[in-house]
C-alpha cells in the first residue's frame, strides 16, 4: 500500500515536472535514442506491410494477365477465322466474277487438298468427284485463267493435270491478232506456245487465250500473257513465252466446268484417217525400198547412199502417234531387209528404237525445226548403221567396222543430213491431207 502511494505521487509529481517544463532536457535527452529506434522500427513494420501487399497484388496480376492471355488467344483464334473468311470471301468474290461473265458455262466449286508439282507429273487433286457431275477431260479454271483439264477420277476426289506439265498441250491463239499455235508445260513449270506461224505479229503482254481447236477446252479462256518471243533462224515457226496469271502454289479454290464435254476427235478419224497412217506405210514404205535397192546405188559416194526407208520412217514418226511410228518402222525395216541380203528383221532393230527416242524427244520439245531434223538426222543415222553392223556381225557376217563405218556410215549420214528436209517436207504433208491439224492441238 504504502508502495502504491509513493508511486502514485512520484507519477503526479513527474507530471507536474514535465507540465512546467523543467524535464524538457531530460526528456529531450532520454527521448532522442527511443526515437531512433522507432524509427528503424516503423520503416522495418512498414516495409513488411508493403511486402504483404505487394505478394498479394502479384497473385493477383498473376491471375489477370493468365486471364488476359486466354481472352488474347481467343481474339488471334477470332482473326485467324476472320482473315480466312475474308480471303474466301474475295476467292468466292472472284470466282462468282467468273460464273456471272460466263453464263453459259455450268461450273462446280472445289476446294485443292493437294498440289504435287515436284513430280514427273504436275497435278492437284481437288475434293469433287463423279458425284458431283465431273468427267475425265473437263476444264478447270479460276478467275484468272485456265488451270487444266481433269485427268483421273474417284467418287469424291479427282486429280487435275495443270498446263504448266510438259505433257499437257493447249490449243490456243493470240487475242489481238487472232494468230494461232500450240501452249505447252516446261520442264521449268513455265509455259511456251509454239507453232505461231512466222508471218505472225507478237508483242509483248499480248494476252493468250484458248482457241477450242482439238475439241479439248472451250474457246476464250485466259492462259497467260506473253513475255518474250523469239525466232531462231531456218526455224519453221516462231515461238513465244508465256506467264500464266494464276499462282499454282496458293491454289486454293477452283472451277470444274461441267457443262463442256471434250471432243474425242478420232472418232471422225476411225473410217479413214485414223488407222490411214499405218496403211499408207505399205505402198509409200514399198516404193521406197525399191528405189533404194535399184536406183539408189547409182549415187553412191564411197559406198554409202541415202537411206530413204529411214528417212521417210522417222520423218513420220516425228508428226505421228508411237504406235504409228513403230508400224512404219516394222514395216519399212522388213521391206529394206526383203530388198537386201541382210537377213529380214535386222534392220526392224534399229528403227524401232529410233521411233521410240522420237516418242520421248517430241514429247520434250514439243516442236520440229530444222535444228531438230538435222540432229535426229545425224545421231539416227548413225545409231541405226552401227546397230545394222551389230546384227549382222552377230548373224555370222564379216562385217570391218573401221573400214564400214569410214565409207559407209559415214557418208551415208552425209545424205540423209542433206535430204532430210525435203523428205520431211512431204510426209508432213501427207500427214496433213490424212489427218489434218489434229496433231497440232490435242
Amino acid at each position: 500500500m504504502t508502495l502504491l502511494v509513493v508511486c502514485l505521487v512520484l507519477s503526479v509529481a513527474l507530471i507536474a515536472t514535465s507540465r512546467s517544463g523543467l524535464l524538457a532536457p531530460v526528456e529531450s535527452i532520454a527521448a532522442a535514442p527511443l526515437n531512433f529506434v522507432a524509427s528503424i522500427l516503423n520503416r522495418v513494420g512498414l516495409g513488411l506491410t508493403q511486402g504483404v501487399a505487394d505478394w498479394s497484388e502479384v497473385d493477383t496480376l498473376r491471375q489477370r494477365n493468365a486471364d488476359l492471355e486466354v481472352a488474347l488467344a481467343q481474339f488471334q483464334s477470332e482473326l485467324v477465322d476472320l482473315r480466312e473468311i475474308a480471303s474466301d470471301y474475295q476467292r468466292l468474290a472472284g470466282l462468282l466474277e467468273y460464273t456471272t461473265t460466263a453464263q453459259n458455262q455450268k461450273v462446280v466449286a472445289a476446294d485443292v487438298i493437294s498440289l504435287d508439282q515436284n513430280s514427273q507429273l504436275r497435278t492437284l487433286v481437288i475434293n469433287k468427284g463423279t458425284r458431283d457431275g465431273i468427267t475425265i477431260g473437263m476444264p478447270v479454271v479460276t478467275q484468272q485463267g485456265l488451270v487444266g483439264r481433269v485427268l483421273n477420277i474417284s467418287a469424291n476426289a479427282a486429280r487435275v493435270l495443270l498446263i504448266t506439265d510438259p505433257s499437257s498441250a493447249v490449243s490456243a491463239r493470240l487475242q489481238t491478232t487472232r494468230s494461232e499455235g500450240s501452249v505447252v508445260g516446261q520442264l521449268t513449270g513455265s509455259l511456251r506456245m509454239t507453232y505461231i506461224p512466222l508471218d505472225a505479229q507478237v508483242q509483248e503482254g499480248d494476252l493468250v487465250i484458248t482457241s477450242g481447236l482439238g475439241g479439248n477446252f472451250p474457246p476464250n479462256i485466259v492462259i497467260g500473257q506473253v513475255t518474250s518471243k523469239r525466232q531462231f533462224e531456218f526455224e519453221l515457226f516462231q515461238e513465244a513465252e508465256v506467264r500464266s496469271l494464276i499462282d499454282f502454289n496458293t491454289l486454293e479454290i477452283v472451277l470444274v466446268v461441267t457443262s463442256f464435254q471434250p471432243v474425242d476427235l478420232s472418232v471422225f478419224e476411225g473410217s479413214g484417217g485414223r488407222y490411214m497412217g499405218s496403211t499408207l506405210s505399205l505402198p509409200i514404205l514399198a516404193l521406197a525400198a525399191i528405189l533404194q535397192a535399184s536406183i539408189v546405188p547409182q549415187f553412191s559416194i564411197l559406198g554409202g547412199r541415202p537411206d530413204l526407208v529411214f528417212l521417210l520412217v522417222v520423218s513420220w514418226a516425228l508428226n505421228a502417234p508411237l504406235v504409228e511410228g513403230l508400224v512404219w518402222a516394222f514395216v519399212g525395216g522388213v521391206l529394206q531387209d526383203l530388198m537386201s541380203a541382210a537377213p529380214t528383221g535386222t534392220s526392224v532393230i534399229g528403227l524401232v528404237l529410233i521411233v521410240f527416242a522420237l516418242d520421248v524427244l517430241r514429247q520434250q520439245v514439243y516442236r520440229v525445226g530444222l535444228i531438230t531434223l538435222m540432229w535426229v538426222a545425224l545421231v539416227g543415222t548413225l545409231v541405226q548403221q552401227i546397230v545394222v553392223m551389230i546384227v549382222l556381225s552377230l548373224s555370222g557376217f564379216g562385217i570391218p567396222f573401221v573400214n564400214n563405218f569410214s565409207y559407209v556410215v559415214l557418208p551415208t549420214v552425209f545424205y540423209n543430213f542433206v535430204l532430210i528436209f525435203p523428205v520431211y517436207f512431204v510426209a508432213r504433208q501427207i500427214q496433213k491431207r490424212v489427218a489434218g491439224r489434229a496433231r497440232f492441238f490435242s
